[in-house]
């Protein structure tokens, strides 16, 4: 019996069971809307799922722009704290905007950007990190305007412009993700059996439990395919438990007094590379809206 059948005029109340699979329904109907009631258990697996798919693509541009301006570890963690804090942040104003100020109200993640790190690789090697969080900030400041004028521009990104920007984009990380399957850039296993073979298990079971998976199982394919990997990681002995041991609980982000740079070769190229990955990020908002809320993204 489907479990949207209400009972006809009449009938008296449904069997326990038909209740209790309508309930289980509406619950899982809750988990994909925007302001669904769902409890904490139910909601608390999907929510590790979006950190854990997130968390590489927020610290990696931290590491690799670190390990460019030639960071001590202890430097390199407090970049790394720093990406995560602010990403953090970001989500948070996106879930609870201030309406007419700032956030989209819009179910999605945000975090560091790669289409960001050959540009600030190239600065990082010549200038320096001051360079870079200099040029990092006129970058900001341009996409502040951008999102301030966007109601008199946003003719100049019809859908399928949006659209390409992010096939291109997509396909110009495609090496930063085979990079990473390898095993890292700058890794001294690159390109190792094992690197690989942890890689495609990971991907083989992202691929079967989100295609092929039902229920629960679908719907956490990517955590999934995160915890296959990870046991297999470990059972080959690649997994480095040593800093859990010495490491604090909570350590907030310690970035040493880093002084402002503002190169202008260096400004105008991050903030052509913001411009554009500002456009990257209309797109998403929109393909989101769309999918997850069933309803177009507007500038209100």
């Amino acid at each position: 019996m489907p479990y949207n059948v209400r009972p006809l005029s009449g009938m008296g109340p449904l069997p326990r069971v038909w209740e209790a699979q309508m309930a289980e329904s509406a619950a899982g109907d809750a988990l994909f809307e925007r302001t669904g009631k769902v409890s904490f258990v139910q909601v608390l697996p999907h929510a590790l799922q979006h950190v854990l798919a997130a968390f590489a693509g927020i610290v990696t541009p931290a590491i690799i722009i670190a390990s460019v301006c030639g960071f001590t570890p202890q430097e390199e963690a407090a970049v790394i704290q720093a990406s995560l804090v602010l990403s953090a942040l970001d989500i948070f104003l996106q879930q609870f905007p201030i309406k007419g100020v700032v956030g989209s109200g819009l179910p999605i993640v945000m975090g560091a950007s790669f289409t960001f790190v050959p540009a600030l690789k190239a600065v990082g090697l010549e200038l320096g990190f001051e360079a870079v969080l200099g040029a990092q900030v006129i970058g900001g400041a341009l996409v502040a305007l951008f999102g301030l004028l966007f109601r008199r521009v946003s003719f100049l990104f019809p859908a399928p412009v949006l659209g390409t920007v992010i096939f291109v984009i997509g396909l110009s990380l495609c090496p930063v993700a085979v990079a990473s399957m390898a095993g890292g850039e700058g890794a001294a296993d690159f390109g190792s059996v094992t690197n690989w073979a942890v890689a495609l298990v990971t991907f083989v079971v992202t691929f079967v439990a989100g295609n092929y998976g039902k229920g629960a199982l679908r719907l956490g394919s990517i955590l999934a395919g995160i915890c296959a990997g990870f046991v297999l990681a470990a059972v080959l002995g690649t997994v480095d438990f040593s800093a859990i041991a010495t490491a604090s609980w909570f350590a907030p982000p310690a970035l040493g007094a880093h002084r402002l740079v503002f190169d202008p070769a260096a400004c105008a190229v991050v903030g052509v590379v913001a411009i554009v990955n500002a456009v990257q990020v209309m797109g998403e908002f929109a393909a989101v809206s769309s999918a997850a809320l069933d309803t177009p993204a507007t500038d209100s």
